[in-house]
């Protein structure tokens, strides 16, 4: 309701001889008085901030809300990691500035830790895993040069790791967009296989995030 629209119909019922003056002040009053609470609501919610990580177990945590003010942010965690070279650091560093202002962007960005911790692992293995069929092969060779003969079983585990190696990067891409997908929508990020190093659940709505963020 507009109270000067309304103020100006008050006023021609006053001209009219409708409402008395008096009538037509009490009126006028009572419209300002109804007026006030909202007006002074709505600045206030305009202008206060989104709670902080301390705040949150006192409102109760709701993930649309955290989405809509943190979404973009928590979401160029994922996406940040196609540039090369420094995009892992970038991410890294956007998550420490931020992660504890928000549920979101903390789970986010200790997905994307867990899925490069877990990236690390696999490639260690991949390089022992052609570093023992490398020495099986020398150890087999003999002391006169002669053309180098792989055994079944080495050629087989080389091929194995090679092939997981290319699949694992292809999910990892998949899911990395997946994982962006699910921040901005204000859902816990998806890496189905990289080790649980951290926990990547979002706390529940309506409930303290209080321990969520107790050990950091």
């Amino acid at each position: 309701m507009n109270i000067e629209n309304d103020l100006r119909q008050l006023e021609r019922l006053r001209q009219q001889g409708i409402l008395t003056q008096a009538e037509y002040e009490e009126e006028c009053e009572r419209l300002r008085q109804e007026s006030s609470p909202q007006t002074e609501n709505a600045a206030s919610s305009s202008k206060q901030p989104l709670p902080t990580t301390s705040e949150y177990g006192q409102t109760g945590y709701l993930a649309k809300d955290d989405a809509r003010h943190n979404g973009t942010y928590a979401m160029m965690l994922h996406l940040i990691l196609f540039v090369p070279y420094v995009g892992w650091l970038v991410s890294l560093v956007m998550w420490g500035a931020r992660r504890g202002k928000s549920p979101l962007i903390d789970v986010h960005g200790k997905g994307v830790l867990n899925m490069l911790l877990s990236t690390l692992i696999y490639l260690f293995v991949f390089i022992l895993i052609i570093f023992l069929v490398g020495t099986m092969v020398s150890q087999s060779a003999p002391v006169q040069p002669r053309p180098v003969k792989f055994s079944d079983g080495s050629v087989i585990a080389f091929l194995v790791a090679l092939l997981l190696m290319a699949i694992y990067g292809l999910l990892s891409l998949i899911f990395l967009i997946i994982s962006a997908v699910n921040a901005n929508n204000g859902k816990a990020p998806s890496y189905p296989f990289a080790i649980r190093f951290f926990d990547t659940k979002l706390p529940a709505e309506q409930s303290s995030v209080d321990q969520h963020f107790g050990n950091l």
